[in-house]
């Protein structure tokens, strides 16, 4: 029976390395990598030999047979390691399957723990943590994301990823979505410029200038309780209610618009709210 370790490697700045995975990159042995070139720079920065080791590359892009191999080889061999590109190999990563696997096959697993963006991302948002959750990449279609957003649950924090090209409109969505939410953006994590943006939604629209669109992104969504009842009261309905409520602002209170508004917010009918608006 083998042991399959997961090495949890610096989300930016290498001097976050633990003392257990510094040890276990020394070895000779096999490593299974999400990508092999910046795995074999990082060795080079920590001046560790890689020429004993042999190294395999696992990413999303791998098929089922790629993990089968790997297996195969933990089937004959008492350690394998392995390494995402940085941070927990099975937060967001590639691992699961491999990790599947190897239970599946009877063999040990074993983890050396180490820094997690989004567990960093907590602690410098200053939010409160308890219960999280963690949603990983988002949907990138603006319906799915409305959808999305508008279904989430009061008085939670939620964690997820973002990418420089699309950090503001998702942003902007979820601050359409949720005006009560208290966010924490965390741009680079343990690197150099390192950055945290903190708003709420309503504040977003002033704000959104001030966030510089390079690096990695990691969000802290806060849900107060009045901001659940509000995200449940609207569900779906909420694009609607708000371009309803934008058309009186901009050409006055008309009786069919109001109509259609108080309609949609009581589900009744629209006919019926005009003729009491009327007969008022």
């Amino acid at each position: 029976m083998g042991q399959l370790t997961f090495l949890n490697l610096p989300i930016g700045n290498v001097s976050d390395i633990t003392g257990r995975s510094l040890e276990a990159l020394k070895q000779a042995g096999i490593f299974v990598v999400e990508d092999t070139r910046s795995f074999k720079a990082l060795l080079g920065y920590l001046k560790i030999d890689f020429s004993n080791k042999q190294i395999f590359s696992l990413h999303d892009q791998s098929h089922a047979n790629d993990v089968k191999k790997i297996g195969d080889l933990l089937d004959t061999n008492d350690q394998i390691f392995y390494c995402s590109e940085a941070g927990s190999p099975i937060i967001s990563d590639p691992a699961l399957p491999l990790i599947t696997m190897a239970i599946e096959r009877g063999h040990k697993i074993d983890t050396f723990s180490g820094i997690s963006s989004p567990i960093a991302a907590l602690e410098l948002s200053g939010l409160p943590c308890h219960p999280f959750t963690f949603l990983g990449f988002l949907a990138r279609e603006k319906g799915k994301l409305e959808k999305m957003f508008s279904g989430l649950a009061g008085q939670s924090t939620y964690v997820f990823f973002e990418s420089p090209h699309r950090i503001i409109e998702t942003l902007s969505i979820a601050s359409d979505c949720l005006p009560l939410a208290k966010f924490a953006v965390c741009r680079e994590i343990s690197k150099l410029y390192q950055s945290v943006y903190r708003f709420s939604g309503s504040e977003f629209i002033n704000l959104k200038s001030e966030i510089v669109q390079k690096g990695e992104f990691v969000v802290v969504l806060y849900l107060p309780p009045e901001a659940g009842l509000q995200s449940a009261k609207l569900g779906e309905n909420g694009k609607k209610l708000s371009e309803l409520s934008q058309e009186i602002l901009e050409r006055g209170p008309h009786k069919k618009t109001v109509a259609k508004l108080i309609a949609q917010i009581l589900g009744m009918d629209v006919s019926e709210v005009y003729k009491k608006l009327s007969s008022g």
